[in-house]
């Protein structure tokens, strides 16, 4: 089982960001929240009936986790460390912004048990950085890779594509900037424009664009280039030297149960006769009263096997993994052949000798849309 930690906290709220975050009322709310995670956990734990043995990673996303202080981190994982065997766990990772941390703090995590760290850089360019509501230069951001290096934790750094204006010059000259940091592992994600976002409503009135035709220029030059520089593609948006790819995403996207904690988190349990998914409630202060009074009521959603099974095809397909024939009865075979003959994908064997449908090419950068066919 995955542990993920919301954390809603943020110095400053990106316009292209769509998870629930906020930027904190006061350092009273940080620790109160701090103590509010700590009793969700324990409560969760006996409501489900889980054993604290079977989480295999901790997660800490956001919002932005790097922003609590130190003593409401420190506070957070010394309670998490009373009540988890960390040196059991295959990984525990924090997601970071360059303007939140320093030298003495990215040391603080790695002393406190974080393994791995994602680093937001998003462009090393900064009219882009600027448009993305960014607030730290290209210098900072290098500065910040190096904080968290030196203190010897694993560090993926992130960057957007298809940016209005953006060139695949800048990008080529973005990707090379980042690979010149070393990173452990890297993440590419697309930049979309979700609604309860600020671009959601200049994006429907035609005043954001995208181009179809750069967008697979940016994917391919990032896959060609990052892939002959020896890491691995091993999902959509994501790559990694050999050992060093997300053991907690990677959980995801093999359907394993997870525990999320923190306003909005979400969970998915397998509770014996079908899963389970519980979401927390969307407000900071309402979820800190709830711990108040030990009473903690996500809304739930019992999920059938067939909609789990067609969450897994689309997550598995993302991988280069692939997903197993064995979960793919209720697809129409028609479909599988079409994606086939278009050259979007292949069967492959894997190390047990199992085929799995597995995406190549253009297929990779087409999985939103190739699932929604599979699924008709």
């Amino acid at each position: 089982m995955l542990l993920y930690i919301h954390i809603p906290f943020c110095h400053k709220i990106c316009p292209y960001c769509s998870f629930y975050k906020h930027q904190p009322s006061a350092q009273a709310q940080m620790l109160a929240f701090v103590d509010a995670l700590l009793i969700e956990f324990d409560r969760r734990v006996e409501q489900h009936g889980l054993n604290v043995a079977d989480f295999e990673t901790l997660y800490f996303g956001g919002g932005t986790p790097s922003l609590l202080s130190a003593k409401a981190i420190t506070t957070l994982m010394e309670g998490f460390a009373e009540r988890l065997d960390f040196a059991q766990l295959g990984e525990i990772s924090i997601e970071t912004n360059p303007r939140t941390f320093d030298a003495a703090k990215a040391q603080l995590f790695a002393d406190l048990g974080f393994g791995r760290a994602s680093l937001g850089i998003q462009s090393f360019h900064a009219k882009e950085l600027a448009f993305l509501g960014r607030d730290h230069s290209a210098d900072e951001a290098k500065q910040a890779a190096s904080y968290l290096q030196a203190a010897g934790l694993k560090t993926n750094l992130d960057l957007i594509f298809g940016l209005p204006n953006q060139s695949l010059a800048s990008w080529e000259s973005s990707l090379e900037q980042m690979t010149e940091l070393n990173p452990t592992s890297i993440s590419c994600y697309h930049l979309t424009y979700e609604q309860n976002t600020p671009f959601y409503e200049p994006r429907q009135k035609g005043l954001l664009r995208s181009n179809e035709i750069l967008d697979e220029g940016f994917f391919s030059m990032a896959d060609s280039y990052l892939t002959s520089l020896g890491y691995d593609h091993y999902e959509t948006s994501n790559y990694a030297k050999p050992g060093c790819e997300s053991i907690h995403n990677k959980g995801y996207w093999e359907g394993k149960d997870y525990l999320g904690l923190g306003p909005s988190a979400v969970s998915t349990i397998n509770e014996g006769d079908g899963f389970v998914r519980y979401e927390n409630v969307s407000s900071t202060d309402a979820y800190i009263a709830q711990a108040e009074s030990r009473d903690f009521t996500p809304t739930k959603e019992v999920l059938g096997r067939k909609d789990w099974e067609i969450e897994r095809i689309a997550l598995m397909l993302r991988t280069n993994t692939g997903i197993a024939k064995q979960h793919l009865g209720q697809v129409n075979r028609q479909a599988i052949q079409d994606i086939i003959d278009q050259g979007y994908a292949y069967w492959r064997s894997d190390e047990q000798g199992s085929e799995n449908l597995s995406l190549k090419g253009q297929g990779k950068l087409l999985v939103d849309g190739i699932v929604e066919h599979l699924m008709r």
